[in-house]
């Protein structure tokens, strides 16, 4: 069973994909974690690579300031993964209803997509 722990300090978090409302949502599958984000680059490869899904070189990747993220939102750690971070929310209902928010880019979508620091466009090495 994996634990989690709200994580504090960190100053950015990556987060795998180009920053379209598409990639700054959760899916159903995160319902219980929320979706995953990284550190660093090089423990966002590592993890991949651990999985046997290596990343292809110029993968893009948004960086996200963490201060400006939404208050309904936390930031929890993985207790297995170093550098491994969930974005999730307080509250179970939110949850819900961001996951089902696909025709319309809700408030917390709007809250990561402003959050993404320049440059916008980064790739993987």
């Amino acid at each position: 069973m994996k634990f989690y722990a709200k994580a504090s300090g960190i100053p950015e978090l990556l987060r795998l994909g180009a920053g379209n409302p598409s990639s700054l949502r959760p899916r159903p599958r995160d319902r219980e974690t929320g979706f995953s984000c990284f550190d660093t680059v090089e423990h966002m490869i590592r993890h991949f690579e651990g999985q046997g899904r290596p990343l292809p070189s110029g993968e893009p990747f948004v960086a996200l300031d963490t201060a400006g993220i939404d208050a309904r939102l936390v930031i929890l750690a993985d207790a297995e993964v170093r550098g491994h971070f969930f974005v999730s929310t307080h509250d179970p209902q939110d949850m819900a209803d961001w996951i089902n928010s696909t025709a319309t880019v809700h408030p917390l979508t709007q809250s990561l997509i402003d959050a993404i620091k320049p440059p916008k466009k980064r790739r993987t090495p």
